[in-house]
């Protein structure tokens, strides 16, 4: 074994030196480095992220107006409140559309005790992040939703006259915001989502590129471990009347998994998300369960219509538990499904150079 030098020796005593001062701050890389994260109740929700929602990270959920960024909120809001490995189960919610509704909110699974949930109306988007840090130092915060980037106003915006110009406020507040904000979140591990909307882009070529964007400025896509964008697909019926809606959910960045995936999931608005039938679709897609035109073949036995095996899975949780670990880990790496979101892409792509003359 070498013999160390002088100068590795100073370094290794400095390192301990600094490592006495500076606990928090030389961490241990193997740690640090590593994403954890809170394995959700909707594997459509662990596929897109990755192999569950990051923990200590900021997550942006985007796109138009009522397509379901609120409900998927509340939704990972209420699995924070159930986590099961001993870390903080408390949320806060940011409320500065002020359209909160705590009855929609609850079916999609946030409890709303006030053990588990903390309410805000902050008066400007500075006094928000004074009050959501302050929380996260007590290290009792397991997630912030932040509702929304658009319609937050900053100090300044309140004072100003109606009609003055207010062009880039928000941006420059958010670039502050997260800056200090991020730092703290990663120490205390407590997850920011932010919500926003999309806006049409005015001037420039109008004919080229995207035609919309997102309030808030680079710092949002800068700071963001993850940026999906939300939209509805279309409504659930029952009899001509909506029972439900659609919800599609595209990858747009990922610095914690794989990139570009996307999932749609149904939104019922009496029951909420129904997880065990989006596993159904990954089991198949696996090859766990073999399908035959309306027949499911597990191991010898055969099931006709995907009621009959879902209602054999629910009384055999045994079996229908180990299937789900299978298809949690299978998003943690590139997987069949994968391949299959290529292959939509590029159908998706062909459509578009149709739609513009095979140009």
């Amino acid at each position: 074994m070498a013999k160390k030098t002088e100068t590795q020796n100073k370094l290794d005593s400095l390192f301990d030196k600094m490592k006495k001062d500076y606990p928090l701050s030389l961490p241990d890389v193997m740690v640090a480095g590593h994403v954890n994260r809170l394995l959700l109740s909707s594997p459509k929700l662990n596929y897109i992220f990755g192999g569950g929602m990051p923990i200590g990270r900021i997550i942006e959920l985007f796109g138009p107006e009522s397509g379901g960024k609120t409900i998927l909120l509340s939704h990972i809001a209420g699995q924070f409140q159930k986590r099961t490995d001993g870390k903080p189960n408390t949320v806060v919610i940011v409320d500065m559309e002020h359209t909160f509704d705590i009855d929609y909110a609850q079916i999609a699974g946030l409890d709303p005790d006030p053990k588990k949930l903390i309410f805000l109306h902050p008066q400007h988007g500075e006094e928000g992040f004074e009050i959501c840090q302050k929380l996260i130092e007590t290290g009792e915060i397991s997630l912030i939703g932040w509702d929304s980037i658009a319609a937050t106003p900053s100090a300044s915006t309140l004072v100003d006259e109606y009609g003055h110009s207010n062009f880039g406020k928000t941006a420059a507040l958010f670039s502050e915001g997260l800056r200090k904000f991020n730092p703290y979140l990663s120490r205390f591990g407590t997850s920011l989502i932010l919500l926003n909307q999309v806006r049409a882009k005015i001037g420039g070529f109008q004919s080229y590129g995207p035609q919309e964007n997102t309030p808030g400025g680079y710092a949002v896509k800068f700071y963001a471990s993850w940026r999906g964008r939300v939209s509805k697909i279309q409504d659930i019926l029952d009899n001509k009347v909506t029972i439900g809606n659609s919800i599609r959910i595209k990858n747009v960045k990922s610095k914690i998994g794989i990139p570009k995936r996307s999932a749609e999931l149904e939104l019922y608005y009496d029951t909420g998300f129904n997880p065990d039938l989006e596993y159904i679709d990954f089991i198949i897609s696996l090859g766990l369960v073999e399908k035959s035109g309306a027949w499911y073949i597990y191991k010898d036995e055969k099931f006709q219509g995907r009621e009959a095996l879902i209602e054999m899975l629910r009384n055999n949780r045994d079996i229908f538990d180990e299937m789900k670990e299978i298809v949690n880990n299978s998003f943690k790496n590139h997987s069949p499904l994968d391949d299959m979101e290529t292959e939509d892409m590029q159908a998706e792509a062909e459509m578009i150079a149709l739609d513009k003359g095979g140009e």
